[in-house]
């Protein structure tokens, strides 16, 4: 008959920590003694004191550990080294869990992804783990100046590889600290947007959208809104807006302008429509106004230095699809005549021609240092 292992956790941690129940692999002998061959007494003694305490509360299991190491490093060749090593493993192990566990909730992160480490050599595709890393990473980033970032990078792997294994059809019995499959892939694209953001903004934008049209618990959560306006102005409105003030403002407006300007209104009416929904969805978010200002610039860019129609665009946007690139028709820019220019086109642009300046938009390596991101979920 198998006996089982219940490891309890330690009192600090019993009401935070409920760990199942682990089955020996093996049956351990019933004898006091082995028969096949008499050890010297202290091994007796060891196995004994280890055999008696296994299935007890924390303290004697804590007692038979012990035995256990002494009995293993003094009778490695006992024939019954294998049960006694057996039940040292999966006890080392729950510890491990435990302790892991507690550096999550205690928030000492960097403890954390060093266990995490050591969890992912023995099972590089453990889901749970890659799950818990990559939830502390976003805890992490959440901490503001606190933050350790360090672990940016090794969060944003996680996180990456959780999502390869869950599109490839990987599924697990619980998915905690999600809620379920969905919440998941929301959550660990959510994490690679902000972890992405300041170095990789172009890489951010497809994570914010992923994440904006996932079924997860922070879908209407305005700062993925706010996130993906500020992706946009970073990878795409910046540099194609300095690009046009220099070959264009204050110009005839030639073709290749034209093309240019209407590539640029693209980006900024994704803009728009992102920020749109930032402001639907803040109800008391102290940063609305500065999102509402934001907004009114890039809409009075779009609308000849008119604000009409604004506030009916945000009381609607939930109604409407999410804007996406792919839904757009970008011009293509012909190329240079020889001499360098253009022919110019008869028209001449308006002054709402001209894009905003670049102080007049908050950056996101600027705003993302004011911003609180969604909290990551509970474990």
């Amino acid at each position: 008959m198998k006996n089982v292992l219940r490891l309890l956790t330690f009192s600090a941690v019993v009401a935070l920590f409920a760990l199942p129940a682990f089955a020996q692999t093996t049956t351990t002998p019933a004898a006091t003694t082995p028969a096949a061959q008499q050890p010297n007494s202290v091994c007796i003694d060891l196995y004994n004191k280890w055999r008696e305490n296994r299935n007890g509360d924390a303290a004697t299991q804590k007692t038979a550990y012990e035995a256990g190491k002494q009995y293993l490093s003094q009778c490695s060749t006992d024939e019954y080294v294998r049960y006694v090593q057996t039940w040292v493993g999966k006890y080392e192990k729950a510890l491990r869990d435990i302790e892991f566990a507690k550096t999550l909730t205690d928030k000492r992160y960097t403890e954390a992804f060093n266990l995490g480490r050591q969890m992912l050599r023995e099972d590089p595709d453990s889901l749970p783990v890659l799950f818990q890393l990559s939830n502390a990473g976003l805890a992490n980033l959440s901490a503001g100046s606190a933050a350790v970032e360090s672990l940016n990078t090794d969060a944003a792997n996680y996180a990456r590889r959780a999502l390869q294994l869950i599109e490839s059809g990987r599924t697990v019995d619980a998915w905690t600290p999600f809620a379920n499959r969905e919440d998941a892939i929301g959550w660990l694209n959510y994490t690679l947007g902000l972890l992405s953001i300041k170095n990789a903004p172009k890489d951010a934008i497809n994570h914010f959208i992923k994440a904006a049209q996932s079924n997860f618990s922070a879908k209407n959560d305005p700062a993925i809104y706010y996130y993906l306006a500020s992706a946009y102005q970073t990878a795409e409105y910046k540099p194609q807006a300095d690009e046009y003030q220099a070959a264009c403002a204050g110009k005839d407006l030639t073709d290749e302008c034209k093309a240019k300007l209407n590539n640029l209104n693209l980006v900024v009416d994704r803009i728009i429509d992102a920020y749109a929904r930032a402001i639907a969805f803040a109800g008391n978010n102290p940063k609305k106004a500065d999102w509402m200002n934001q907004l009114k610039g890039f809409y009075k860019f779009r609308n000849n230095d008119s604000e009409a129609g604004l506030d009916a665009l945000i009381a609607g946007i939930q109604t409407k699809p999410l804007l996406l690139p792919s839904m757009q028709t970008p011009s293509a820019v012909p190329a240079p005549a020889s001499g360098g220019t253009t022919t110019p086109s008869s028209a001449t642009p308006a002054a709402s021609n001209n894009p905003p300046a670049s102080n007049a938009v908050t950056t996101t390596t600027t705003k993302t240092t004011t911003a609180t991101p969604s909290k990551p979920p509970q474990r």
